[in-house]
């Protein structure tokens, strides 16, 4: 080998470890699998995460610290009875029940249990298509009767 190349050689093999490294060792980006919908109550567009397989519906919000978007809408595949539960909640929470795009019931701010006390639970007083879930205080202009509509 030439003397001229050696160290020719030593930088490519330096930068090969060097970048190599960096992505040998760099942590694989995550990507979100939630999907959003834009949904519309009255004169207001709210942006939120929608909630629909079994998983999705059964995890809901727990054990976040914020809801990350206006809310998270759950659908269900047909009208039905639905029970909800604050499990693992660590705010308060304004619930939405709607039946085929119109909003028939508002739980206003429900709270999360505190340690050692009961689990919240909220039942729909008849069947429902939806739950809206939003922060406590953010369902203040929503009303009974209103129209909704979801843009997906």
């Amino acid at each position: 080998m030439k003397k001229g190349l050696f160290p020719f050689f030593i930088l490519l093999a330096a930068c090969v470890l060097l970048f190599g490294g960096i992505f040998l060792f760099k942590k694989p980006a995550t990507t979100s699998t939630a999907s959003f919908a834009d949904m519309t109550i009255g004169d207001s567009t709210y942006r939120v995460e929608l909630a629909r397989t079994d998983a999705e519906l059964e995890q809901g919000l727990s054990g976040r610290d914020a809801i990350g978007s206006d809310g998270m809408l759950f659908e269900f595949s047909k009208n039905q009875y639905v029970t909800f539960w604050m499990k693992d909640m660590r705010f308060a929470l304004d619930m939405v029940w709607i039946l085929n795009n119109t909003i028939v019931g508002i739980d206003r701010n429900v709270e999360p249990p505190l340690n050692g006390h009961d689990l919240e639970v909220r039942r729909s007083s008849g069947l429902i298509s939806s739950v809206l879930e939003v922060k406590a205080g953010d369902a203040k202009d929503m009303f009974v009767g209103e129209n909704v509509s979801v843009r997906y």
